[in-house]
């Protein structure tokens, strides 16, 4: 007899589904709030943060390919890092860091659109 893994209930992979594009959402909110850090330093750390933990919340979804974009997880988690680096640039060289930044969320962003899944 063969011990294999337990199916999993429709339910639980909907769960699944959802946080992952839960995720996705998350990761739009915190790239937006990166594109505001002109009007404060606040803006910069909430948007990294939430597009850092928009990124790890939408991992279920990573082996899924996006409608548009195949690869949106990776391009969205390289966006992450990037915009995360940036953030951490900011401090030394301000003007550098927020053009580093910034560009990693309009990538995130453009991640986050071309990888979101079509309404079902």
């Amino acid at each position: 007899m063969k011990a294999g893994r337990p199916q999993l209930s429709s339910t639980f992979r909907s769960n699944l589904r959802e946080a992952g594009f839960a995720g996705q959402l998350i990761a739009a909110l915190g790239a937006v709030c990166a594109l505001l850090s002109p009007f404060g330093f606040g803006f910069l750390l909430a948007g990294t943060s939430l597009l850092v933990l928009g990124i790890v919340v939408a991992a279920p979804d990573a082996v899924k390919p996006g409608p548009y974009l195949a690869e949106w997880w990776a391009v969205l988690a390289v966006a992450g890092v990037i915009c995360l680096a940036g953030f951490g640039l900011s401090f030394v060289l301000a003007g550098l860091g927020g053009i580093l930044a910034a560009a990693a969320a309009v990538v995130a962003l453009v991640a986050v659109g071309l990888g979101s899944p079509p309404e079902q």
